[in-house]
């Protein structure tokens, strides 16, 4: 799937106030969205424990809001460049807080557009990354995102909390 199939379908789904004109709540969605994979990897890292397909799902929320933002900014992303070679999922998440963190700095500075769109494109070499890493790729991080997302849709839960609508 490519990244313009997966835009138009993930966000045929959105569902949140003045969408269009709020780049706040996506913003503050990848932060929440990039902060659940990272504390996610933490407890891996504590229990000794390996969920790539936990972290999987979790990437695909981040890839949402990436998309999200990008388009709150009325942009489009390119496909990601090649994966950051030899970069550990570890760094894949902390450079996506980094990255999530900036993109916020810039939302609350008041700095749309162009710049947030290079720090987005930066977010979808590291998710693309994170993907391999893990042993999948940033296509199946999409088709397993918009597999829930419909799920829930068909469900009538996609507004709500919890992994487990």
């Amino acid at each position: 799937m490519n990244l313009t199939e997966y835009k138009r379908r993930a966000l045929a789904l959105a569902i949140y106030p003045q969408r269009g004109n709020n780049l706040t709540y996506t913003a503050l969605g990848l932060d929440g969205e990039t902060g659940e994979f990272c504390d996610k990897l933490k407890k891996e890292i504590r229990d000794r424990i390996e969920d790539s397909e936990g972290l999987l799902l979790e990437l695909g929320d981040v890839l949402w809001y990436t998309v999200a933002c990008a388009d709150e900014c009325g942009q489009e992303l390119a496909p990601p460049a090649e994966a950051l070679p030899g970069l550990k999922i570890e760094g894949c998440a902390l450079l996506m807080s980094k990255l999530s963190g900036r993109v916020s700095e810039d939302v609350l500075c008041g700095i749309a557009g162009g710049y947030i769109v290079v720090q987005l494109q930066n977010m979808l070499r590291v998710i693309a990354t994170a993907a391999q890493v893990l042993g999948s790729s940033i296509e199946e991080v999409a088709e397993m995102n918009l597999e829930k997302l419909e799920s829930r849709a068909r469900r009538g839960v996609l507004s709500g909390s919890g992994d487990e609508r």
